[in-house]
């Protein structure tokens, strides 16, 4: 059987792939890099327009605190605990074995005070 992992990476720049073969326990890598295409990437503004416009609906929304935090938080302290929550999530209901995540899953600290969306 063969399955396949899709994830974006570096903020978009590219697009990452894992070829899994569970027969042959082969993996193949397979990166498609969009940011050297990017001059070739036409903008679509009625999908600006639609950014734009949730934007202007959720404003509220966004500037409202939604949690206090009572000390800071590093990236890689939220993101070992929420890779440990994922997999045992999708552990318990979908019986994976693994969960491969970027290392990046928070991208920056959350600093002690409120937080916004």
């Amino acid at each position: 059987m063969v399955r396949l992992l899709l994830k974006h990476v570096s903020y978009g720049k590219c697009i990452g792939a894992l070829r899994i073969d569970t027969n042959s326990h082969i993996i193949v890598p397979i990166v498609k890099d969009l940011y050297s295409e990017r001059n070739s990437i036409i903008a679509d503004n009625a999908v600006d327009n639609m950014v734009k416009s949730a934007a202007l609906v959720y404003e509220k929304e966004v500037k409202t605190v939604l949690a206090t935090a009572s000390s800071d938080l590093t990236f890689k302290e939220m993101s070992a605990y929420f890779v440990e929550k994922i997999f045992k999530r999708y552990n318990s209901e979908q019986k994976i074995d693994a969960v491969i995540i970027n290392g990046g899953l928070f991208r920056t600290k959350i600093a002690k005070g409120e937080q916004i969306a």
